[in-house]
């Protein structure tokens, strides 16, 4: 279990951040849309023998706030940069500066997230581990019809369900019928609000949802100038779509730091599927590079 806190940054949102304990170097986690950060329960178990384990809910996931309309815009989390502004948030609250160098693990959008908060301050992360990080050109017209299908999707998402019973038998039967269970039923804890009739409502609105695979590509053109100095490595499954592949590929390829890892018989959900397999292939990183097992002085 988790210790929970909530957080208010300079904007005025509130985020629920956790600590999930554990020894070693502090490693700050950002999760993939949709998924808040309890679902990677079963990974995050694995890897608390080495790392210290924190990190937020990202706004509008889990009980984090989403933003509110301001200037006459509607809430938007079209800009990125607001998941990443979450993170570094999360790292000011730990302790007063100078605070050590953290490792930086995400999946999807939370990876994007992360590369982000780096290079709004160089020098945050000590490493960071990328999993399929979401990361489309503006110009890459399949990227472009894939955001727009996304979306569209989202808006059409079932987005109350009458029991956890009934969320759990429609849910493991169909788009995340491969995630481990420890995995679905931390999403069923985390990922809806329970009503007053006993129904779960989904804690990410549909529309929420859509927003933010809108900003994909505003998100992709910064991470295109991205440079960062830390050690990354971008790490992709063997059973990806192409796109995500590509856009594995790619990223690796902008980061001068980077490598890349293919990990046979994943798909983009594998830390939720499949987590042994990626917590080898992040603690097998942090082991080549030579980060230390005990926490930063």
């Amino acid at each position: 279990m988790s210790e929970r806190r909530r957080l208010t940054p300079r904007d005025g949102l509130d985020l629920i951040v956790h600590d999930f304990g554990g020894d070693g170097q502090i490693a700050l986690f950002a999760h993939a849309t949709g998924f808040p950060l309890r679902t990677y329960a079963p990974l995050l178990e694995r890897l608390g023998n080495r790392l210290h384990l924190i990190g937020p809910d990202l706004r509008g996931h889990g009980g984090s706030s989403w933003p509110s309309p301001s200037a006459g815009q509607p809430a938007s989390a079209a800009d990125w940069q607001g998941f990443a502004d979450d993170l570094s948030a999360t790292l000011a609250s730990l302790a007063p500066e100078p605070r050590p160098q953290v490792i930086g693990i995400g999946h999807s959008s939370g990876a994007s997230a992360l590369v982000l908060a780096e290079v709004t301050r160089p020098g945050t992360f000590a490493a960071l581990y990328c999993y399929e990080p979401a990361f489309f050109a503006a110009s890459d017209s399949a990227a472009e019809a894939l955001v727009a299908a996304r979306a569209s999707a989202a808006l059409r998402r079932t987005a109350r369900f009458a029991s956890r019973a009934a969320a759990r038998e429609r849910l493991s039967g169909g788009p995340l019928a491969g995630l481990d269970p420890a995995s679905l039923e931390g999403y069923l804890d985390a990922g809806f609000v329970r009503e007053e009739d006993g129904s779960l409502s989904l804690a990410l609105r549909p529309d929420w949802e859509a927003a933010i695979y809108e900003g994909a590509p505003q998100a992709g053109a910064r991470l295109a100038k991205a440079k960062v100095a830390c050690p990354v490595r971008v790490a992709c499954g063997g059973r990806t779509d192409a796109l995500a592949r590509r856009a594995a590929e790619a990223l690796a390829a902008q980061l001068a730091t980077a490598e890349l890892e293919v990990i046979d018989g994943l798909t983009h959900l594998g830390p939720l599927e499949r987590p042994a397999e990626v917590a080898a292939s992040l603690l097998g990183f942090l082991e080549a590079i030579h980060v230390p097992d005990t926490p930063s002085a």
